[in-house]
């Protein structure tokens, strides 16, 4: 039986033992704002930063650097075991997202523009349900609901979804978006704050979204989201960007020896 660890400790303890992370603060420097001229450069560069906090401390890694099998809670048992219909056995390739509730798991999977799912495997770990498709990016807790964050960038389309996923593994959307989300975290008071292809949202309980910054004239961004004292920390192509939540201000950070 193959055991996964929770990604986020997986990163933590593999970082540390590896030495492949950075402190934000030792490593980092700031820098002037990348101008839109200066992008078509970056896309020749290999750094794909991620940042992650522990212990209200914020470190940086090169995505790159780790080969990440899923994100999300741990599973117990092998996926694979479970005998799926043929059709679900193609859905399940891509990207995974694991979440663990009181009487089973959510499985989602992103396989880009080729589509993606969400199922449900009971805590048996045999049973399954096939829920929906879609291209998941994260399943998390939010006011006191089971959310997912879906969509789809390709070509000419983007779009995609905040989805609450009922006990009864019912759909409801919560919120609509105009781009494709990449990932999601909460903050101070329990807001949400969501970044999509190009766009930093704030989200209320409510469901209304409000932008903070757009990056369409930046580095193309990484998937990553980390909050931290009323700060957003947001990894890119060859950097790092941090957006102060009080001030409303933007701020550029590079590798001290870049």
């Amino acid at each position: 039986m193959k055991i996964f660890l929770i990604v986020f400790c997986f990163i933590a303890n593999w970082a540390n033992s590896q030495d492949v992370k950075y402190s934000f603060y030792t490593n980092f420097v700031k820098d002037s704002l990348p101008l839109k001229e200066e992008n078509a450069s970056y896309s020749n560069q290999n750094k794909w930063y991620n940042t992650i906090s522990i212990n209200d401390s914020i470190f940086v890694y090169n995505s790159l650097d780790l080969d990440i099998d899923f994100y999300g809670d741990s599973l117990v048992f092998d996926l694979h075991s479970i005998e799926y219909h043929h059709e679900d056995h193609v859905r399940l390739l891509g990207q995974h997202h694991y979440k663990k509730l009181d009487k089973g798991w959510l499985i989602g999977t992103n396989k880009g523009e080729w589509g993606g799912s969400l199922f449900w495997v009971e805590e048996n770990q045999k049973d399954y349900k096939y829920i929906a498709n879609a291209n998941v990016n994260k399943i998390f807790n939010w006011e006191g609901k089971t959310v997912v964050l879906e969509g789809v960038s390709h070509i000419n389309i983007s779009e995609g979804y905040l989805i609450e996923v009922h006990t009864d593994l019912t759909l409801d959307t919560l919120v609509v978006f105009p781009e494709s989300p990449y990932n999601a975290v909460v903050g101070g008071d329990n807001v949400l704050y969501v970044v999509t292809d190009f766009i930093l949202y704030k989200v209320d309980k409510t469901g209304i979204y409000t932008q903070l910054y757009d990056f369409s004239d930046w580095p193309q961004l990484n998937s990553d989201l980390t909050y931290s004292n009323n700060q957003l920390y947001l990894g890119m192509l060859n950097g790092v960007a941090r957006f102060d939540l009080k001030e409303n201000t933007i701020e550029w950070f590079t590798f001290k020896n870049e």
